[in-house]
């Protein structure tokens, strides 16, 4: 089945929303920007080593850095937006965490997001785009350029990110950053999404815990972790992959106003928040 990128496809179309205008990073950077103008400290590339409860209702914290330095520090309160199975691991056993985590059957789906550096103006007019083809690696794409034109360096170019729904150990995971791309543009190429000749550079980015997986009965077992977790009131889980709650990221801040609401009822916050058992498009 070939595409023609202009031709008029059934689509979905949104309600208008507002994009920052030089991409989503914005967001964590002014945070980022914020939190160091407060007198806060950001660590990345760091491991959580162990979460130990304290008598007054705090936590001690280690942390592991990219150096290989551990560090130690304690905290009133904990927010978690780690995998749970990560979270659990970090708690003393002798509090009973191994007897959850050898209950723990919950599953998380990773991605594999391939960037297109591409020599046209535009791929389509389409925010997203979805491939239910069996036999094509990829199954959705959006072009960045149409949510905000400062997303390319020049107007006689576009990009795609394109998602490949694959996790750690199947095949497609292991294949080369260079392999996919192969794979994915020859196939775009046959199905006339975009040509071969077109593509000018390409990334390769692997997330994993990108998705939590909702199986059969993994609401019983979530609500195990919960309840577990839940003896320690300033240990809150946050995010699609802290809470194991599908929610689309306006849904995951939204999320937050709704936790800072919750810490700090006396500061009023513009932002509506949502229902702690809701989210944006479940």
């Amino acid at each position: 089945m070939r595409f023609s990128p202009h031709r008029r496809h059934r689509q979905r179309r949104s309600p208008s929303s507002i994009y920052p205008r030089e991409g989503f990073g914005l967001i964590p950077e002014t945070l980022r920007q914020e939190i160091t103008r407060l007198g806060g400290t950001i660590y990345t590339s760091t491991t959580v080593l162990a979460l130990v409860p304290l008598e007054s209702g705090g936590f001690e914290v280690t942390l592991r850095q990219r150096n290989e330095h551990r560090q130690t520090m304690t905290a009133d309160q904990v927010i978690s937006t780690i995998p749970l199975n990560y979270l659990l691991e970090a708690i003393p056993t002798e509090l009973g965490s191994r007897d959850v985590l050898a209950q723990y059957d919950l599953e998380y789906r990773d991605l594999i997001c391939l960037f297109l550096a591409i020599d046209k103006p535009q791929v389509s007019q389409d925010s997203w785009t979805y491939f239910p083809d069996r036999d094509l690696m990829f199954g959705r794409t959006h072009e960045p350029k149409n949510w905000s034109p400062a997303m390319i360096p020049d107007d006689r170019y576009t990009s795609l990110a394109v998602e490949i729904f694959a996790s750690r150990g199947e095949p497609t995971w292991q294949m080369s950053d260079e392999a996919i791309a192969d794979t994915v543009v020859s196939q775009m190429h046959e199905i006339g999404w975009v040509s071969k000749p077109d593509v000018l550079k390409h990334w390769v980015l692997r997330v994993p815990y990108a998705y939590p997986v909702y199986t059969i009965g993994y609401q019983e077992k979530l609500q195990q972790v919960k309840d577990y977790l839940g003896q320690w009131p300033n240990l809150h889980l946050l995010g699609r992959t802290g809470s194991f709650h599908y929610m689309n990221s306006d849904g995951v801040i939204e999320d937050v106003f709704r936790l800072m609401a919750e810490l700090f009822p006396a500061d009023p916050r513009a932002v509506r928040s949502l229902a702690s058992a809701t989210g944006r498009w479940l």
